[in-house]
């Protein structure tokens, strides 16, 4: 009789099917930020890497959906940390926009 175990979510696969939802509306943009929520969590004790691409996600789903202010602060937050990443060519034209 041993505690059942909580499932544990595969991360990355969920970040990509987040990065795979359409986000050209705010409805849309506020679906992505609803899925990413439902994250946070496991998120935050993931590797750098993974966390970094949350952080990355979150931030342009909050520009998508009309929030530059949060965006841009978050992404501001993370911008040495996308730095040799996947993710710092597609940060660079948000980066210029939020300066």
């Amino acid at each position: 009789p041993g505690v059942p175990e909580t499932p544990t979510v595969n991360l990355p696969r969920e970040l990509e099917a987040v990065a795979s939802m359409p986000d050209s509306t705010a409805a849309l943009a506020q679906a992505q930020i609803h899925r990413l929520e439902a994250l946070d969590d496991d998120a935050r004790n993931a590797p750098e890497a993974t966390y970094t691409q949350y952080r990355f996600m979150r931030a342009k789903a909050l520009m998508n959906l009309g929030d530059d202010k949060a965006g841009c602060d978050s992404l501001h937050s993370i911008q040495g940390r996308l730095a040799g990443t996947r993710f710092e060519q597609a940060a660079k034209p948000l980066m210029t926009y939020c300066k």
